[in-house]
């Protein structure tokens, strides 16, 4: 079973389909680009030096390059073309400019490993805790271990701040269990 949708662009140029209707699909793409660039018409190109600077700035907050990609929507070797590139770029469209930098440093943005600021998360844990919510309440809910370490840690991954961030938000304003003798340190006799 063929997966292409032949007569398009993308199959002519991502998949090197040279069927007929993918290479019409290409011919007729380049005749409305030089009768656009000959009326003046085609969009001016946006700089890939700022472009590449916003890609930096997204990456000190734990959002590489792949994953920019992904949230725009946008090929891997387009963004990867942006940052590294094998030949002179005058530039790239207005459309994949605005998505790559339509892409802002959210927590929820950032690769699920990514390293982020463990600020928030430790406040939402003091204060479930401050609620009587135990560590190890919260460590069973969500499946993870060893949430102590994140109160003595100054960074955490983004996969451990959102599970956090969602726990505490459906939590907050409900009063914690009493706790087992376990969780409490009573040694039961």
């Amino acid at each position: 079973m063929d997966r292409l949708e032949h007569g398009r662009l993308t199959n002519y140029v991502n998949d090197r389909c040279r069927c007929v209707p993918c290479t019409r699909a290409a011919r007729e793409y380049e005749q409305t680009r030089y009768r656009l660039r000959a009326y003046g018409l085609l969009p001016q190109l946006v700089d890939v030096d700022d472009l590449a600077m916003h890609l930096a700035w997204l990456s000190g907050y734990g959002i590489g390059w792949e994953q920019v990609a992904a949230l725009a929507g946008l090929a891997r070797s387009t963004v990867s073309a942006i940052l590294y590139p094998d030949h002179h770029r005058r530039g790239v469209t207005p459309r994949v400019a605005g998505a790559i930098l339509a892409i802002l440093p959210t927590m929820d943005n950032a690769a699920a490993a990514a390293l982020i600021d463990a600020t928030g998360t430790q406040r939402r844990l003091g204060a479930l805790m401050l609620q009587g919510h135990t560590l190890t309440a919260i460590q069973r809910e969500l499946g993870l271990s060893a949430l102590g370490r994140v109160l003595a840690r100054d960074r955490v991954t983004a996969r451990v701040a959102r599970a956090v961030r969602d726990y505490y938000d459906t939590h907050w304003a409900i009063p914690a269990a009493p706790a087992t003798a376990h969780e409490a340190g009573v040694i039961a006799r």
